[in-house]
C-alpha cells in the first residue's frame, strides 16, 4: 500500500503540533489551525480557523506551515485525527477507514489493522471494480490463452521460422512481449492448459495453476 506507513519523525512533528496547540481536530475529522506565521515566529488567532483539506488518491492531506518560510508540511488528516486521541501509532500497524471511504476521518470510521487485516478488509468488503483481471480478461490483453499455449510449443531458439521476431510478428505483438511470455513473466496461469504439456524446445512449463486475479489497494497490487 502507498503511504499507509507513517515514520515516527512525522508521527512526532503531529504530536508536537497538537501539543504545542498549533493544531487541533475533533471527531468528525475537522482540522483547525491556531496560529498563524509560521511555528517559529506565530501570531495566535483570536478563534481557531478550520484548515482546507485536499483529495489526494482519495486520501485527506491537510497543509501546515511549520516554519517561518512559510513551507508547507503535507500531512495526511487521518494521521492527525488518530494521534491527537490515540497516541502514536506502532510500525507494524496502518489506519485503517472501516467503511472504506478513505475520506471520512471521523473516528469512529478509523481502527489500527495489520498490513494481511487491511487488505483482507478490503477483499472482503470492497468494490468488484477495483478488480484487475489477468490473462486474455484483462483490459489490455493482446494475446490468448491459445496463442499463449501455441507460441510455448512452437518456440524453437535461433530459428527463423519460429524463433522470436518471427513469432511475434505472426501473433502481431512486440518481441519484448513475447520474450515475457516465453520466460514465464506474464500468461503465468492456464486454467485450460493441458497438463504435462510443455514446450521440448525452451523447457517453459505451462502452468496449470488457478487463473489468479489481482486487486489493487491504497496504490498497491495485491
Amino acid at each position: 500500500m502507498s503511504r499507509v506507513y507513517v515514520s515516527m519523525e512525522r508521527q512526532e512533528l503531529i504530536k508536537k503540533l497538537i501539543d504545542d496547540g498549533f493544531i487541533s481536530c475533533d471527531e468528525e475529522g475537522n482540522i483547525y489551525t491556531h496560529r498563524t506565521g509560521g511555528y517559529s515566529g506565530p501570531t495566535s488567532l483570536k478563534s481557531p480557523r478550520k484548515l482546507t483539506q485536499y483529495p489526494r488518491e482519495g486520501y485527506l492531506r491537510t497543509k501546515v506551515v511549520t516554519d517561518n518560510r512559510n513551507k508547507p508540511k503535507v500531512i495526511s488528516s487521518h494521521h492527525i485525527i488518530w494521534i491527537n486521541f490515540n497516541g502514536f501509532i506502532p510500525e507494524d500497524l496502518q489506519v485503517n477507514h472501516i467503511d472504506l471511504d478513505k475520506s471520512n476521518n471521523r473516528l469512529s470510521n478509523l481502527e489500527l489493522m495489520t498490513p494481511l487485516e487491511n487488505t483482507h478488509h478490503f477483499l472482503e468488503n470492497g468494490d468488484s471494480s477495483m478488480i484487475i483481471h489477468s490473462g486474455e480478461d484483462h483490459v489490455n490483453s493482446k494475446l490468448t490463452w491459445k496463442q499463449v499455449r501455441g507460441i510455448r510449443k512452437d518456440y524453437i531458439r535461433g530459428s527463423v521460422e519460429k524463433g522470436q521476431v518471427a513469432l511475434a510478428k505472426k501473433h502481431n505483438v512486440t518481441q519484448a512481449t513475447l520474450s515475457a511470455v516465453l520466460l514465464n513473466k506474464t500468461w503465468k496461469s492456464d486454467n485450460n492448459s493441458n497438463k504435462g504439456s510443455s514446450s521440448s524446445n525452451n523447457n517453459n512449463n505451462n502452468d496449470s495453476k488457478t487463473a489468479t486475479n489481482y486487486y489493487v489497494y491504497d496504490g498497491m497490487v495485491w
